[in-house]
C-alpha cells in the first residue's frame, strides 16, 4: 500500500491513467508516497447511500517530495527520537449516487513532516546543515464518474488541489565557491491538476491531463505540463500507452516529450472499492 493520500498517489503505477503521476503530485509528495509506520483505516456509511472512509498514519520517516538525489545539498530525515517529531498522514473521504449511473466523490488529505534537514559539503572537508525544517501539504480532491447501462462506457472526470507550506526540501549555498551556510526557502504554494478520461469500450481509453504547479520558493516560479494520453488493452493483463507531453516551465522554458509504454503483470490482482 502506499499513503492514503488523495487519489491518484495511492494508485499503483501499472494502475494510473498516465506513465507518471501527474506534476503537482510528484513535486510535492514525490513519485510514490511511501513510509515506515502505521496507518490505521475506518468506514462506516454515513448514510444508506453514503459510504465515508477515514484514516489516520504516524511514519517514522516518509518520503519527502521530488528531490535530486545527486544535488548539494541532500536532503535528509532526523531521526524519530520524540513523539512529536512523527511525521503524520490523515485523510477523509465520501462518495455517493450523482445523478443517472453517476458517482460523486469528494475527499481531503493532509500530510505534515514535522523535522527534516539539508546537508552539503563545505568544500573544505567539513559539512554544512539546515536543520529544523518543516513542511506539510494539504489536499482536496473530486472525481465524477458515469458508467452507461450496458457497462462499456464510462466517462471519468476529476481534480486534486494541494497547497504546500513550509521548508522547501530543496536549498542552495550562499557562496558556491566557498559556501558558509545554506539558504532555503520558506513559503506557501500551491498547485493543482485535472483529466477527463473517456473508455469507448472495454479495451481503450482517451485521457486529457493538464497539471500546474508553483515552486515554494521566493520567486515561486510555475510549470505546467498538458498530457494526451492514448492506451489500449491488449489483454486482461497487458496494456499499451503513447503519451505526449508539452512541459512548459519558467525556468527551463518549453519541451515536448513522446512515450511509448508496456504494461504487464501477472497473479491475481483485483481492487476492492477506490476510495
Amino acid at each position: 500500500f502506499f499513503v492514503d493520500f488523495g487519489k491518484t498517489m495511492q494508485t499503483h503505477l501499472h494502475d494510473l491513467r498516465s506513465v507518471e503521476r501527474p506534476l503537482a503530485i510528484r513535486t510535492y509528495l514525490g513519485d510514490e508516497l511511501s513510509g515506515e509506520g502505521v496507518q490505521f483505516d475506518y468506514w462506516t456509511p454515513f448514510t444508506d447511500e453514503v459510504p465515508v472512509r477515514f484514516s489516520l498514519g504516524v511514519f517514522q520517516a516518509l518520503e519527502i517530495g521530488e528531490e535530486d538525489e545527486t544535488s548539494d545539498p541532500a536532503l535528509i530525515q532526523a531521526e524519530r527520537s520524540n513523539v512529536e517529531d512523527l511525521s503524520f498522514t490523515a485523510r477523509a473521504t465520501g462518495f455517493g449516487e450523482f445523478g443517472e449511473n453517476g458517482l460523486l466523490q469528494l475527499g481531503l488529505s493532509v500530510r505534515s513532516i514535522p523535522d527534516f534537514s539539508l546537508e552539503a559539503d563545505d568544500g573544505a572537508g567539513g559539512s554544512l546543515e539546515a536543520t529544523g525544517l518543516s513542511n506539510t501539504v494539504y489536499g482536496t480532491d473530486v472525481t465524477y464518474g458515469w458508467t452507461d447501462p450496458s457497462a462499456t462506457r464510462n466517462l471519468t472526470v476529476g481534480a486534486e488541489v494541494l497547497a504546500f507550506h513550509g521548508n522547501a526540501q530543496t536549498g542552495r549555498l550562499d557562496n558556491p565557491a566557498t559556501p558558509t551556510a545554506i539558504l532555503v526557502e520558506d513559503d506557501k504554494a500551491w498547485g493543482y491538476t485535472g483529466f477527463c478520461e473517456y473508455r469507448p469500450n472495454l479495451n481503450d481509453s482517451y485521457t486529457i491531463q493538464f497539471s500546474r504547479v508553483e515552486r515554494p520558493t521566493e520567486s515561486q516560479p510555475v510549470d505546467q505540463e498538458f498530457d494526451l494520453i492514448y492506451s489500449r488493452k491488449l489483454t486482461e493483463f497487458q496494456r499499451l500507452r503513447l503519451q505526449l507531453t508539452h512541459a512548459d516551465s519558467d525556468l527551463d522554458g518549453d519541451s515536448y516529450r513522446i512515450a511509448l509504454q508496456y504494461t504487464l503483470f501477472a497473479g491475481s490482482h483485483a481492487h476492492g472499492v477506490d476510495w
